[in-house]
């Protein structure tokens, strides 16, 4: 491990050399030919979290599992949550374990925005993000600062609803004219605790109470450094560290001796460093990634059967280590090549009875050309995708013939076993805007989902004769804009998708509702229209409508013959929405959001029993600015499910009542 991080240094610290600043670079690279959606630092602050803003763009759904602490997916078209690749400052977050990253972990207080994109990326994008069904960058960018001033400082402390206290610290310094640093902390903890309604109404045995939801209570800790420099290229690089501990309440079910409370818990201690450099050499740009990881799970599961015994506890540590070339050559006006190649290594060690302890290499390389003749712009890109497992014979023999934990002796070996995988994933992308306020986008693209360590390896899972997943996409849009922008903005989006998901990978249960297989069974297709709309006027007295309706059809094809054959997708919506409002008038402001989704089924087996309820929620901010001695100061008052609506995103999981929270913040 030591020899492979020492080769991944040294490649990122050889990249420094000569050179100018890189303002072509820049225009190259923040270049793209389909738009993303696009959210700005300060709408992340007022919703509270980077889920809660990813509501309102278009065609998303979050899996949320309640309360401050509970896990938070996002799942773009129907594609699932491990098609959604998530990058901070361009490097990507990996989770080999069970490529599951929760948004609830990401801290929105020193984001300068983020941004959410189906189709390419930008012209420095690293060899990764070419395969990325759906990608969600996260920015942190360099401190500004004030006229004459070398510093730059943002508190704010949050407090509220189940005893929530989230104070927060950002100090920004200049070093020298092209040395510049910041140093961010959060503490965040929450008892979990509110009144959630339960309730199921089955002949001769049903019930319907109020209960208190229990053991979601977390403790978390964020301490966060970055330093950025300019000169010989732009660079920066970024270290955090991450502990937690939180309760896992788990799904609220009804027993014969009541509504069954969890009592799992789950500890994380991650560490990461990343950098990253780029530099302008006249019409060609070159951009260095380079990250080392290190992510330590602790579960502890406490039996339902016994609570007096022990905990069982289970260990994980999962270690990544990247590096990432991207090129960029502008050959003539109208005409940009591209090219990057990334390196990935990761490995999972755990403490449970036969565990594989894999490794894998992954290598990914990609070419693109980009063209914009006139009014029409077009990018084609190529990825390859190649990746190398080696994991324990034994072990892995085991959760291929789905055995219940122990080594399988003479199927495999107790050796280490290799296992290679290998894609090819194409992609184009068309822009028209044929005239100033109308512009027509298309693309058709390819991704490829690795299986993880979780669906191979896995001793009560895992099968080591999977196959990656695959996806193909195809999206239209239309797009209308006002013809002034001075006084009032307008703006119609109209859009509609197909996708396809082959070798989807599925979970069935074996001999035992709590040990599963992992099976290559899967096909769904998906499709969809989505239709957007705003308005907003600039002035004094400002405003701003926004409003978006999704309509999606997400079939199951994966056994023709049985009742879950052409079935929508569990949890998928046919239709869904949301609308937000936001008044703004000398230094206060008023925003209201409504989120609602329809009709869902459980199982891909549309039957009655089966059925979701509709469910919406409505949130309230009202802020209002301070400024004072060079210093603004900010109180937000924000009221969440302002109906005090009863519902579940994730069946099982029931979601909190209404909650208050107040929050101040001073910056100067």
């Amino acid at each position: 491990m030591s020899g492979i991080l020492a080769i991944f240094a040294s490649a990122f610290l050889a990249a420094f050399c000569p050179s100018d600043t890189l303002p072509e670079a820049r225009t190259l690279a923040d270049r793209r030919v389909i738009e993303a959606d696009t959210i700005s630092s300060r709408r992340l602050e007022e919703v509270g979290g980077v889920a809660s803003a990813l509501r309102f763009t278009s065609g998303v759904q979050i899996r949320d599992y309640g309360g401050a602490g509970g896990l938070k997916t996002l799942n773009v078209r129907s594609l699932g949550s491990e098609y959604t690749s998530v990058f901070i400052d361009g490097v990507q977050v990996d989770n080999a374990q069970n490529a599951q990253v929760d948004l609830g972990r990401f801290s929105t207080f020193a984001l300068s925005g983020m941004e959410l994109s189906s189709a390419g990326g930008t012209g420095l994008q690293p060899a990764r993000e070419y395969g990325a069904a759906a990608s969600l960058h996260l920015h942190y960018k360099a401190p500004a600062f004030a006229t004459g001033s070398s510093q730059t400082f943002k508190g704010r402390v949050s407090a509220g609803s189940s005893d929530l206290f989230n104070p927060s610290l950002y100090f920004g310094f200049k070093v020298s004219p092209k040395l510049s640093a910041a140093i961010s902390a959060e503490y965040l903890t929450s008892d979990g605790k509110y009144r959630y309604h339960a309730w199921r109404y089955v002949e001769g045995r049903g019930y319907d109470t109020t209960m208190t939801r229990q053991n979601a209570d977390i403790s978390s800790l964020r301490l966060a450094t970055q330093v950025f420099g300019r000169g010989r290229g732009s660079w920066n690089v970024r270290a955090e560290w991450f502990d937690s501990d939180r309760g896992l309440p788990g799904p609220v079910v009804r027993r014969s001796s009541g509504i069954l409370l969890s009592g799992d818990r789950q500890s994380d201690r991650d560490l990461y460093i990343q950098g990253s450099w780029a530099r302008s050499f006249g019409k060609a740009a070159l951009k260095a990634r380079a990250k080392y990881a290190n992510a330590f799970l602790r579960y502890s599961d406490f039996r339902e059967e016994d609570p007096s015994q022990d905990a069982d506890r289970w260990r994980y540590r999962q270690q990544n280590a990247y590096a990432s070339v991207s090129l960029s050559y502008s050959a003539a006006s109208w005409l940009r090549l591209r090219g990057a190649a990334d390196l990935l290594y990761s490995t999972l060690e755990a403490n449970t009875v036969d565990f594989s302890q894999p490794e894998r290499y992954a290598f990914f390389a990609a070419l693109a050309a980009d063209a914009s003749p006139g009014k029409v712009r077009a990018s084609a890109s190529l990825l390859w995708t190649s990746a190398a497992d080696r994991f324990d014979g034994a072990a892995g023999a085991a959760g291929a013939t789905g055995a219940t934990g122990g080594a399988v002796v003479g199927a495999a070996g107790f050796g280490r076993e290799n296992k290679t995988m290998n894609r090819l994933s194409p992609a184009i992308e068309l822009s028209w805007q044929p005239l100033y306020m109308l512009r027509i986008e298309a693309f058709a693209k390819a991704s490829c989902r690795l299986p993880t360590f979780n669906d191979l390896y896995y001793t009560v899972k895992g099968s080591s004769r999977l196959k990656p997943e695959t996806a193909i996409q195809y999206d239209l849009v239309a797009s209308c804009g006002s013809l002034s922008e001075e006084f009032l903005e307008a703006g119609l989006r109209a859009e509609t998708y197909l996708n396809e998901v082959k070798d989807k990978l599925i979970a069935v249960p074996t001999y035992s509702q709590f040990r599963w297989s992992m099976l290559n069974l899967g096909k769904v297709r998906s499709f969809g229209a989505i239709l957007g709309g705003n308005l907003r006027h600039k002035g004094r007295l400002s405003f701003r409508l926004d409003a978006k309706y999704h309509f999606q059809r997400s079939l199951d094809l994966s056994h023709k013959g049985t009742e879950a054959y052409r079935g929508q997708v569990a949890y998928i919506p046919w239709s869904s929405g949301s609308l937000s409002a936001e008044a703004g008038y000398e230094g206060w402001r008023l925003d209201w959001n409504l989120i609602w989704d329809g009709r869902r089924y459980s199982s891909s087996a549309n039957l009655p029993e089966y059925r979701l309820a509709a469910w919406h929620t409505s949130d309230l901010w009202l802020s209002k600015d301070f400024k004072a001695k060079g210093a603004v100061l900010c109180l937000r008052l924000e009221i969440r499910n302002l109906s005090g609506e009863r519902y579940s995103v994730v069946p099982g999981y029931p979601m909190p009542g209404r909650q208050a929270f107040l929050t101040l913040q001073i910056s100067y």
